[in-house]
């Protein structure tokens, strides 16, 4: 049985501001979860799950590894040392389009949007609803105005992640079924260069750069693919999806100095179509996401799931 922990955010008290509010965990609690998970199984390496995918081994009964997405500036500063220390090791998925361009992905636009730049996430919701106007028409502007009726109607969206607030599940709702996506993003970008007119001190400060990366696989990290531009891969058509990942993987093994063998998919978003794509770029294994406890008794190497951080008590009542 595998047990895979995905972590995103990992905070300290001293945080940079960029980062405050965030969804995640801090560094205390982080600790906490190294200190369970070494006394209860036993760790793995990309060695091992790279051995099991091609079927030379097995993996022991009771194991567990570490994997961090999508490139955050907090995994050089606060994870990486903390691995150091434990003596041990994890996969760093990255996308990597702020690496070659002055560009922040949609998702980390909305990430800042809605936990760093207002005081409450209602006020985000408001800052957004006044955005929309002059863009949508006045039919979506009454589904998108935060009201009391509109948030609550949105309640049970997406029930399944429970970690998310009601006013986040209206915003979800908002994004995925009532918003085209030129629409959606125009308003974002609205919102993010009202604050972040200057992309390179954002970049700097949010994300690891070339040389954090090849530190961290120098000292036994793996670095693995995550597209270009964080997409959602099953979302677009044949040619734009083996192009997102053309692209990230290249781009990664042109610049970190070790093999690119494996990949997480961003948001989960997989099909059949990437994953047979995924074998054809010399991708052994590759993660998905899991809202809630899931281990890996039979494991389907192009769709490993992880448990979320947040969920992280769900371990112990195995």
């Amino acid at each position: 049985m595998i047990t895979v922990m995905m972590y995103h955010f990992i905070s300290t008290k001293e945080e940079d501001s960029l980062f405050k509010n965030f969804k995640g965990i801090l560094i205390e609690d982080f600790k906490d979860h190294l200190d369970y998970l070494c006394s209860h199984f036993e760790p793995i390496t990309h060695s091992d799950l790279l051995c099991a995918s091609n079927n030379l081994n097995s993996l022991p009964s009771n194991s567990f590894y570490l994997t961090f997405d999508d490139g955050i500036k907090q995994h050089f500063n606060n994870v990486y040392p903390l691995l150091l220390e434990y003596k041990l090791t994890g996969s760093f998925f990255v996308p990597t389009k702020h690496l070659v361009e002055s560009s922040v992905s949609l998702l980390e636009k909305q990430r800042v949007c809605q936990y760093s730049l207002f005081p409450t996430y209602n006020n985000f919701l408001w800052h957004f609803y006044y955005k929309a106007k002059g863009i949508v028409n006045n039919n979506l502007l009454s589904q998108i105005e935060p009201n009391d009726d509109n948030i609550q109607s949105s309640a049970n969206y997406l029930k399944k992640y429970s970690f998310y607030s009601t006013e986040e599940r209206f915003y979800r709702k908002i994004r995925n079924e009532i918003l085209n996506e030129i629409n959606f993003e125009s308003i974002i970008d609205l919102l993010f260069y009202d604050f972040y007119s200057d992309t390179k001190d954002f970049i700097k400060r949010y994300y690891m750069s070339w040389s954090d990366l090849n530190d961290m696989n120098s000292s036994g990290m793996t670095i693995g693919g995550h597209t270009h531009s964080h997409c959602f891969l099953d979302k677009l058509p044949m040619s734009k999806m083996c192009q997102e990942i053309d692209q990230g993987l290249e781009l990664l093994r042109k610049n970190i100095n070790s093999q690119i063998n494996s990949f997480a998919y961003p948001y989960g978003s997989v099909n059949n179509a990437v994953k047979r794509y995924l074998a054809t770029c010399d991708i052994n294994y590759a993660f998905g996401v899991a809202s809630s406890n899931s281990t890996n008794s039979k494991t389907d190497y192009y769709y490993i799931e992880r448990i979320d951080a947040s969920n992280f008590d769900s371990i112990k009542k195995q």
